[in-house]
């Protein structure tokens, strides 16, 4: 990887390929509310596709179905905000000013704000005629079929990023879509109220006024919510809230089910939201704090008979370290019953903290359990893949790390023994973590470990990158992406000053390609 030293301000300026990107599917229900006023719920229909574990869906074009979904949602929607009409002619009396000079006077204020750009000529004309022809039922219906084409508008189901040309094969974003991206960025939605007066302005090519816009934007509730979404991806508790995706043995489990799913996904957002206001935002807060919020039916899995009385609970004893020993995140990884559970759980770490590929088994694998199989637990036929030297090169990356998780069962309870009463070991190491192997003794020492790990904290600079481009890193990107590394490698790894290295950089204000 390129260095920050290497990238001084004199270096040439350079980014990666850029695409467009369809809103995903909480994207297109914040805009909704924030452009219509009320809720969109009902567009669970959409399926975002991903890159690395966040939704992006900047890889995979609309299908048929999902064309037809789209225009099945946008007449529901339209046709709910035409009820509605003051709110959505915000102050324009038809009565007073005439219906046509109302309906012009919305069609350039809403349009701008549903493309999320100043509408060009060629816009305003094609709404200017949906108009004409809606209201040859009645100007209500007029305005009603301006808001439903606008939301099937390509400029408004995506992220469009024309730019202008620079020199070299680059574009450079302009005002308005620099906002978008700084709003989807922090708060996943379309641009507020502030920053479109700064794109219109002409402000936000002044990198000291994008990060003025930044630390705004940081600074909202709503930013916690992005946070929030980012490591509920990368941590896959997302998955607490699919149904049917999660299933646990009934018998070891009964106590599993909606309700405490709906808790641990509560109590991983409330980590979050405290790691980001009093945690100091870093990537060692994140891996090491000994805080949890439980909350009702999750109550019973700490082996508690009431909720803490600030909402907080103080782990003392080091049963808890860090996001990845919440029950939401153990109950996640694996999501189904599985005696391979350190497994599942040592490469969810080498994928998404150490930004590792474990490459899937060779088909000269042997899958033959050792002799004495039916005298092993799980944990000790996990741990002879060392002896297996078809087995042992991948699981040698996997195996070890998620032993230090073996305390924690498959709703994320603490606990010593096994079922049959044997003796938990969670003694493991990380193998090549920064050149050399890594060894804990349990999952407080394991969060110790990556939490200081300068790859830990340069995979969760890639992560970052992904969430906030929606893209991988591309060659052009090495210099923007070491900014942010930089920042995640000194002290504690502070995210909220790495998002703002991020802003900072070509990357973020520059694309290349389509």
């Amino acid at each position: 990887m390129v260095s920050a030293a290497d990238c001084t301000d004199s270096a040439v300026v350079d980014a990666g390929v850029g695409r467009w990107r369809r809103l995903t599917a909480a994207q297109y229900r914040n805009t909704v509310s924030d452009l219509l006023g009320f809720s969109a719920d009902n567009a669970a229909f959409l399926q975002d596709s991903k890159t690395g574990p966040f939704a992006t869906n900047a890889d995979l074009p609309p299908q048929s179905g999902d064309i037809d979904n789209y225009q099945t949602l946008a007449e529901r929607l339209a046709g709910t905000a035409a009820q509605n009409l003051p709110a959505l002619l915000a102050g324009c009396d038809p009565a007073a000013s005439g219906e046509d000079a109302c309906a012009a006077s919305f069609i350039a204020s809403f349009g701008a704000r549903a493309y999320r750009h100043a509408l060009s000529d060629k816009q305003r004309v094609a709404l200017s005629a949906v108009y004409e022809v809606g209201k040859q039922e009645s100007f209500a219906k007029g305005i009603e079929l301006v808001v439903e084409a606008a939301l099937q508008a390509p400029e408004f189901l995506y992220v469009t990023e024309f730019g202008a040309e620079v020199p070299g094969p680059l574009r450079e974003l302009d005002d308005y879509e620099l906002a978008s991206r700084l709003s989807y960025l922090f708060w996943n939605s379309m641009p507020d109220a502030a920053l479109f007066e700064k794109a219109a302005s002409g402000a936000l090519k002044d990198p000291a006024e994008r990060l003025a816009q930044a630390e705004r934007l940081m600074q909202s509730e709503r930013f916690l919510t992005s946070a929030s979404s980012f490591h509920s991806q990368l941590f896959r508790i997302e998955r607490l809230s699919l149904p049917g995706v999660i299933s646990k043995d009934s018998k070891l489990n009964p106590e599993f089910g909606n309700e405490l799913k709906a808790a641990m996904a509560t109590e991983a957002d409330s980590f979050v939201r405290y790691l980001f206001s009093e945690a100091g935002s870093s990537v060692k807060a994140l891996l090491t704090s000994k805080v949890a919020f439980p909350q009702g039916p999750l109550l019973g899995v700490y082996g508690l008979s009431a909720a803490p009385v600030s909402g907080r609970l103080d782990v003392a004893d080091g049963t808890r370290s860090g996001i990845l020993t919440l029950p939401g995140v153990m109950t996640a990884v694996p999501p189904l019953p599985t005696r391979h559970q350190a497994v599942m759980r040592g490469n969810m770490i080498r994928k998404e903290l150490l930004c590792n590929v474990v490459p899937p088994p060779n088909v000269a694998v042997n899958f033959e359990l050792p002799p004495n199989a039916d005298q092993l637990s799980n944990q000790e036929l996990l741990r002879a893949h060392k002896d297996n030297p078809s087995c042992s090169g991948c699981h040698e990356m996997m195996d070890p790390i998620g032993f230090g998780f073996e305390t924690y069962d498959g709703v994320g309870r603490y606990i010593t023994t096994t079922a049959a009463g044997d003796a938990i070991d969670s003694t493991g190491y990380v193998q090549g973590l920064d050149g050399a192997q890594a060894d804990f003794s349990n999952a407080s020492q394991l969060g110790e470990k990556l939490a200081a790990s300068p790859s830990v904290r340069s995979c969760m600079a890639t992560q970052w990158f992904r969430f906030a481009l929606a893209r991988d890193p591309h060659a052009g990107d090495e210099c923007s992406l070491a900014r942010v590394d930089k920042v995640l490698t000194t002290g504690d790894g502070d995210v909220r000053q790495a998002l703002l290295a991020l802003v900072s950089s070509d990357s973020f204000r520059i694309r290349k390609g389509q």
